[in-house]
Formats: C-alpha cells, sequence, structure tokens
C-alpha cells in the first residue's frame, strides 16, 4: 500500500516545479508546459483519490493532500512591499551601457533587500499577446503572470512607455543584483528587489529566465 501514498504525493508536489513567471515566455514550450501541469493535476487527483480508498492508514493518505495545499498556499500569499518604488526622481537613472542598449543605474546606495519597483505596463491575455507577438522573439518586455495553479496565465507588455515604468530599462544579467518574486493573489504582479548592496553606479539588472532566450540563443553565445 505504500506506493499509494508515495505517488500522489510526488505527483502532487511536482505539479509547482516549474517557474510559472518568466520574462517573455510567448512560446509554444510554455503551452506544453502548462498543459503538463494540467494533466499532472488531474492525475495527482485520481491518485489521491485512490490513496483515500485503498491506504489502511487514514493519517497518512492525507499527508499529500495536506503538502499540496501548503505549497499552494505559498503560492498564494502576497509579496510585501515595505517601501516605495525606487524612481527617476529619487534613485535612479538611464544612460547608455556598453553593449546592452539603454539601462538602469543607481544614483544612491540601495541596500539589500529593498524593493526596487514593480514590473508594470499593459496587461494582455494570452489570446492578445500571440496576436501581438507570433513567433514570440519579438517580444522585447513581456512578462508572462500566472495564478496559484499556474494554469490561466496573463501577460504584461511594458513596451509602451506611457503605460510601464522604469522596470523595462533593467537589463538581464545571469548573476542579478535583483531578483523578481511573484505575487500570484490577490492581484498578478512580478515585484522586484535588491539581492545584494547596489552602490552608486551600479547597472541594476535581473535575470529574465530561461524561457526568454529561447530562439535568442545566438545572444548569448
Amino acid at each position: 500500500m505504500s506506493m499509494y501514498r508515495v505517488i500522489p504525493a510526488v505527483t502532487v508536489l511536482l505539479l509547482w516545479v516549474y517557474p510559472t513567471s518568466s520574462f517573455s515566455p510567448t512560446q509554444q514550450p510554455s503551452i506544453e508546459f502548462r498543459s503538463m501541469r494540467l494533466v499532472g493535476l488531474g492525475a495527482g487527483g485520481l491518485l489521491l483519490t485512490a490513496a483515500g480508498a485503498f491506504c489502511s492508514e487514514p493519517f497518512l493518505s492525507t499527508l499529500p493532500i495536506c503538502a499540496a495545499g501548503a505549497i499552494l498556499a505559498v503560492r498564494s500569499l502576497p509579496v510585501e512591499a515595505k517601501t516605495p518604488p525606487l524612481s527617476l526622481d529619487n534613485s535612479l537613472e538611464v544612460r547608455p551601457t556598453l553593449s546592452k542598449g539603454s539601462g538602469l543605474f543607481a544614483t544612491k546606495k540601495i541596500k539589500k533587500g529593498t524593493f526596487c519597483f514593480e514590473y508594470l505596463g499593459e496587461v494582455l491575455s494570452e489570446t492578445e499577446i500571440y496576436a501581438r507577438y507570433p513567433d514570440g522573439n519579438t517580444a522585447q518586455y513581456v512578462c508572462e503572470l500566472n495564478g496559484p495553479l499556474g494554469l490561466s496565465p496573463t501577460y504584461v507588455d511594458a513596451c509602451d512607455t506611457r503605460l510601464s515604468n522604469v522596470a523595462r530599462w533593467a537589463n538581464h544579467n545571469f548573476i542579478p543584483n535583483m531578483e523578481r518574486r511573484t505575487q500570484r493573489w490577490p492581484n498578478r504582479a512580478v515585484k522586484l528587489f535588491a539581492v545584494r548592496d547596489i552602490e552608486v553606479g551600479d547597472e541594476l539588472c535581473w535575470d529574465y529566465g530561461k524561457n526568454y532566450w529561447r530562439g535568442r540563443e545566438y545572444l548569448v553565445k
């Protein structure tokens, strides 16, 4: 009977391993991963039902459900920003970089853990984003946002400067000084925080995620 307890736990816990917020993910693999998650969710539910029906220890059979509920609860927690966002008026400036066009630079020291800013722009549905960027590779300023289950995406397009903010100027770096924290509930948002002290003159960067580089591999070779 132990298999009835192990398989549901592994299946349900793996549903949320793949990250559900990526920079510019408007490509077919994203749809495939969501389909896999949906199938896994159904399979996990069936296996949990089997666990409850065949397991002789009711307490143990409920552990996978409790684990899945705990993960879902954590993924639903709001991302708290305790300070106002940084802006071009008080902490930041946009200026040319050596190889990446314009970039965002600190004009005063930013301490580790500081809330830098939210990624803002035009909010679009999946249908709208695919209509705008059919191949995905031209979506330079698009960020994907999912709910707690990661099955119903919306997108933020920061291409329009009238609807976006300073986040659009933050370039990619594989060793970033900012990290993104995804808020999936009550509203969807990507917020960027300093992961170390950022000195005056340093460029603010974050890791766009591996989905961004699909079809753009030549840019990082």
